[in-house]
């Protein structure tokens, strides 16, 4: 899975280089940690899962929450909500800071 090298990947990108990381491979990384969270087939990230992605989620700006994570979460929880609300309980309570 992915969660651990997209965590890797943001710790390496953020600690090695002076200047922010570019814009396009934090969107990609962002949208390789939500197909992790929520795949199509419907085999959601575990809570060890969830917790191995802490570093990239509590990184997210304002911004890349509203446009990017949360249609994610919306739609998958209209769509699925027996098996998307644990997931986004626990995504959004790592975000926080929170033990999920």
């Amino acid at each position: 899975r992915y969660a651990a090298a997209l965590s890797c990947a943001h710790f390496l990108m953020t600690n090695s280089h002076p200047s922010p990381p570019d814009t396009s491979i934090r969107k990609e990384m962002i949208e390789l940690l939500l197909k992790h969270l929520f795949p199509s087939n419907n085999n959601y990230a575990t809570t060890p899962e969830i917790n191995m992605s802490e570093t990239l989620l509590q990184s997210l700006s304002q911004e890349e929450f509203e446009t990017e994570i949360a249609p994610t979460m919306g739609l998958k929880l209209r769509g699925k909500p027996e098996i998307a609300l644990n997931v986004i309980t626990q995504v959004l309570s790592t975000i926080a800071g929170k033990d999920g």
